[in-house]
């Protein structure tokens, strides 16, 4: 008989008959083992308790409970407890019948003690290893569940509970469709048993979390022996989220984008007003749309657009509004704060300002508020300012019938188009002031480049000035370079306006201070094309939509938005390019500290020839060998 290393492991013995018990009993004591011996069902559940057996070897038929109904309360109170069911009345339906509710083997008397000494050494080995597996899984760092092919749950660990908010016994009782979504029951409800037919399965999904809230998994899920599966799952809710929110910038952006591309073929102040009207509602509820301007000398407040369900309003009748006190009125407040402004409930905020027209269904302006029992009055509305350079120049409106009309994200989107439309009509505007005198043609161009180049620095402290320098040190290589007077003058022009693209960006992505997502960065890529829609049909006496397109492409075809190599750059372009790079490196940013002039002509030079156009690096370089130097002194 093969001798056993096992010592110290408690084995419960459950037999009426006193010889087997003392046979059993004596035997494995020799063999290291500690057993405890009783003749009922009732002791052998008392003594479970107390000496917590590795090993239970039950007699199928006991005097006063029968053994499976003996092991079924064993492995209820411990389903690690490995139960051998000894019987001197075998059958085959009583074995599979046993192992089907838990049994680890099925002995029959006369036994063989070798073969019953085997089986207990195998049961406790599969004792030891379901207690690894219970330990891997009570300390996975990730929830796992353990189910049946209808989706109900035999085991959970405790990372499970934290993450749903459960006890063990609460998700036992819920099982796996009540736990989630509705949108993911349908999809996930069926696939349970094709999981543990396939053997595996993975994928996302929303979870309901015992105090109501949701939260994003991802899931992997295998399947087990006996029509089981295990599923581990992360909560991934932070990393969804922050792609929701990315999502939610770039379809914003999309919006203000296409805005920006059309607004740059439009120079009449009311075409501007019509398309950025026609913009607005298209994406949200629009019963009343008001552009008005703000009059800083005369402090008042005069609309210059109006729409009334859907219809235009002949704005002379509309009387100008004066600028109420802090805290007091809606535009007013928008003027003195520079800041959104949402009215969830218009009629109660009314009651804080002090001039307030309607609208009679004939069409007349009237002094107050409309009466209460008005059906078609506004219930909710957003206010955003209209800003120009860092300065509030009016407001923009939109009202809705409806009582709490309006999300945040609609406040984000009207204050973006409110911008595009703010610069659009200021350069409408200066284009008007000049039209009449053929003379101040040269002048509205520059107003509406510098205006045009501001427009991203306003939006990021961090790069004011970037473009006027980069526009100056183009020129100066261009000088050096002996270029005609005209290339020069060029060379200015794209420089102010190579970065207007980047309006089309987030200013929390121009100013985010760490490295930049995949999506972001794309982003940032993308502003040489937009720059370009927006100047192509500007029609300036260079190409300047071109230059500013290429500035980023490089001699070697790695750069973008195309790829061009060598002469397919404008030379204009390859300049900007080096100025770009040497004024960027050598200026302050919110990921990094300056570089300094230094590191920036080692870039140019480390990569002459590759990236960079030889002559221009050349030219770059003997600048600054001559002590060139900006003319603010902020970079250089």
């Amino acid at each position: 008989m093969r001798e056993s290393m096992r010592t110290g492991i408690p084995i419960l013995i459950v037999d009426d008959d006193p010889r087997q018990r003392k046979t059993l009993t004596d035997i494995l004591s020799v063999k290291g083992y500690l057993p405890v011996a009783v003749a009922s069902g009732k002791e052998a559940l008392e003594k479970h308790s107390s000496m917590q057996p590795r090993v239970a070897l039950i007699d199928l038929k006991l005097g006063d409970i029968p053994g499976v109904d003996v092991m079924a309360a064993i492995k209820k109170r411990d389903p690690d407890t490995q139960c051998i069911i000894i019987t001197g009345h075998a059958t085959r339906e009583a074995a599979i019948a046993a192992v089907n509710l838990g049994a680890y083997s099925f002995v029959v008397k006369p036994y063989d003690m070798e073969e019953l000494l085997v089986s207990i050494e195998r049961s406790v080995q599969l004792q030891e290893s379901e207690t690894r597996y219970r330990s891997y899984i009570d300390n996975a760092p990730s929830a796992v569940f353990v189910a049946d092919k209808a989706g109900e749950y035999l085991d959970v660990n405790e990372a499970a509970c934290r993450l749903t908010g459960y006890t063990r016994d609460e998700l036992l009782q819920l099982g796996i469709r009540g736990l989630l979504c509705e949108e993911d029951t349908e999809k996930w409800g069926k696939r349970f048993a094709e999981i543990v037919s396939a053997g595996h399965a993975s994928g996302e999904l929303r979870i309901k979390r015992k105090d109501g809230s949701e939260t994003w998994w991802l899931i992997s899920a295998v399947g087990l022996p006996g029509e089981r599966m295990m599923a581990f799952c992360t909560d991934i809710t932070v990393r969804k989220r922050a792609e929701q929110e990315t999502l939610r910038l770039l379809q914003r952006q999309t919006h203000i984008n296409e805005l920006s591309v059309e607004l740059g073929n439009v120079l009449d102040i009311r075409a501007v007003y019509d398309t950025v009207y026609s913009h607005v509602r298209t994406l949200m509820d629009v019963k009343s749309f008001i552009v008005s301007f703000y009059d800083k000398e005369e402090q008042l407040l005069r609309a210059e657009l109006a729409f009334f369900q859907e219809k235009p309003f002949d704005i002379s009748t509309l009387p100008p509004i004066p600028l109420e006190k802090r805290g007091h009125g809606t535009q007013s407040e928008v003027i003195h704060t520079g800041a959104p402004l949402y009215v969830p409930d218009y009629r109660k905020t009314r009651e804080n300002g002090t001039t307030e027209y309607n609208i009679d269904d004939e069409g007349t302006v009237r002094d107050g508020p409309p009466p209460e029992d008005a059906e078609d009055i506004t219930r909710s509305a957003m206010y955003v300012p209209m800003k120009n350079e860092g300065e509030t120049i009016g407001v923009m409106q939109v009202q809705s019938s409806r009582l709490d009309a309006y999300t945040q994200d609609d406040i984000d989107l009207i204050a973006g188009l409110a911008n595009v439309a703010a610069v659009a009509v200021r350069n409408a505007r200066l284009i008007e002031t000049v039209e009449a005198n053929a003379v101040k043609l040269q002048a509205a161009l520059d107003a509406t480049i510098l205006v045009l180049g501001t427009t991203v620095e306003t939006r990021d402290p961090y790069t004011a000035g970037h473009q006027r320098r980069v526009a100056e040190l183009s020129c100066a290589i261009g000088e050096d370079m002996k270029l005609p007077a005209k290339r020069i003058e060029a060379l200015h022009v794209a420089g102010l306006l190579h970065d207007i693209g980047k309006m089309s960006i987030p200013a929390e992505i121009l100013s985010k201070p760490g490295r930049l997502a995949e999506m972001e960065y794309a982003l940032i890529k993308a502003h040489p094309q937009v720059a370009y829609d927006i100047l192509k049909e500007i029609e300036f006496p260079w190409p300047v939509a071109d230059v500013v397109l290429q500035h980023h492409e490089r001699v070697d075809g790695s750069g973008y938005p195309n790829g061009l190599t060598g002469g397919e750059i404008l030379l204009a372009a390859r300049i900007i390019g080096v100025a770009d790079v040497v004024e960027a490196m050598s200026s302050h940013r919110p990921y990094r500290p300056t570089l300094g002039i230094d590191a920036a002509l080692e870039e140019i030079k480390s990569k002459r020839g590759t990236c960079y156009d030889s002559d221009v690096v050349d030219a770059c370089i003997r600048l600054f060998d001559a002590r060139f130097s900006f003319s603010d002194g902020d970079a250089g």
